[in-house]
């Protein structure tokens, strides 16, 4: 398994669900994980799953050192490119590692990990089978990315290139090397759409959590004493402005004058440096040192630990990428967790909130609806745990990871077979 972003297996839960599906049923996993870290041990073995930790390149910083060698209308001219060439020299080392392993099977998280499987199974050649595992519009994403940072409207000719540059980049690849691509359930299977158009094998997966999760009995303790007396709002996941992040501690703010024992745990990784600075001067300027913790990131296994001793989960996306995003895996790690959610009102989330009638609904932007939905839920604990005992139940029944486990150990059974003949 090739993931070359920062986020470790034992953070990104796709990844691990999937070795440990794979390890579960008799396959040899390693894992290629980015070493972001410096406490992060280069080699370690765990859960069955040999880890193999590469040092991050320089290009996953491309965007902040670029402006500094070029003017900024050369770095706007070369933007298409520089999308490509970031790729390509982070998955370099990925790929020399990966060819090392000498696996049967490459199996690819990310346009990145994608071209790093396809140059380690170019290079060896043989029989090896190569997987894709898309999550995301990544050339939605991406252009999103770029139009914020250059300061440049997303339907640009700039953004256009970016996109038509990307998307090419990626599609090439999965034509010309992978045997199988999962994706997500997406509205309009738009997803579903796009790679099928180039490969034959595309499985459907959802970013559902496992049914039951074990609670680590001394953190909670822990977590009990060091949160004793707060009502706690969680969020899950990246941390950043898109993921509506800067709303929810404006909110918090908002909140704090009904329920002045409200603290918001922001749990995710924290790397978006202008985020974080016009974040901490919010915090700073307002009052909300004590209302507001980052976490950073937590291991998936703990999560449901975290979420045990919370009072309200938070998903609220400022937008989707067009069809994409039917499903979230934070909500429904909230759910698994019997938390009431407060999710925008936007398609897919919306979808699923009301089905399982597990949370309240708001427009994203509107920073009241967000507090007004917090504040109804701490001050109703009786309607709280009526929604979270219905996300519970749906989970417990419905979403969750035994049919995702289904369709990825059929599709795997299927590679095996055209190894051995």
């Amino acid at each position: 398994m090739i993931s070359t972003r920062a986020a470790d297996i034992w953070s990104f839960p796709m990844m691990y669900k999937m070795a440990r599906t794979l390890v579960k049923h008799g396959f040899k996993v390693c894992a290629l994980c980015s070493r972001s870290a410096r406490r992060s041990p280069s080699y370690e073995e765990k859960e069955a799953i040999r880890v193999s930790r590469i040092p991050r390149p320089w290009p996953f910083e491309i965007r902040d050192k670029v402006p500094k060698l070029f003017p900024r209308g050369l770095h706007e001219a070369l933007a298409p490119l520089l999308v490509v060439a970031k790729i390509l020299i982070a998955a370099l080392p990925f790929a020399l590692r990966a060819a090392k392993v000498r696996a049967d099977i490459y199996h690819c998280f990310h346009p990145c990990g994608l071209l790093a499987g396809a140059l380690a199974k170019g290079l060896l050649g043989g029989k090896r089978k190569l997987v894709y595992v898309s999550i995301d519009d990544y050339t939605y994403s991406t252009v999103r990315s770029y139009s914020n940072y250059l300061e440049v409207p997303a339907d640009s000719t700039l953004l256009t290139a970016i996109w038509k540059v990307h998307q090419a980049f990626e599609l090439s690849l999965v034509r010309r090397f992978a045997d199988l691509v999962f994706t997500l359930d997406c509205v309009g299977d738009v997803l579903y759409r796009k790679y099928k158009s180039v490969v034959d094998d595309v499985v459907v997966i959802q970013t559902v959590p496992e049914a039951d999760a074990e609670v680590d009995d001394d953190l909670r303790r822990e977590l009990l004493r060091k949160y004793g007396g707060w009502k706690l709002v969680a969020y899950v996941g990246v941390i950043n402005e898109p993921r509506g992040c800067f709303n929810m501690i404006r909110a918090i703010e908002r909140v704090r004058e009904e329920i002045p024992n409200v603290k918001l745990l922001l749990i995710g990784d924290t790397s978006d440096e202008s985020f974080m600075r016009k974040a901490l001067s919010f915090i700073s300027e307002h009052g909300l040192e004590g209302h507001v913790d980052f976490l950073g990131v937590v291991p998936y296994p703990k999560l449901h630990t975290y979420l045990s001793v919370c009072h309200v989960g938070l998903c609220t996306y400022l937008h989707v990428a067009p069809g994409a995003g039917k499903r979230s895996s934070k909500l429904f790690l909230y759910m698994r967790a019997g938390l009431p959610v407060v999710a925008s009102d936007l398609p897919g989330l919306r979808e699923v909130v009301k089905e399982a009638n597990c949370g309240i609904l708001v427009d994203p932007r509107d920073v009241e609806q967000i507090a007004d939905a917090i504040i109804r839920l701490l001050e109703d604990p009786e309607y709280a745990r009526e929604l979270g005992e219905n996300g519970k139940r749906a989970v417990a029944g419905k979403y969750n990871w035994r049919n995702e486990e289904e369709k990825i150990l059929a599709a795997y059974e299927s590679l095996r077979r055209d190894l051995r003949s």
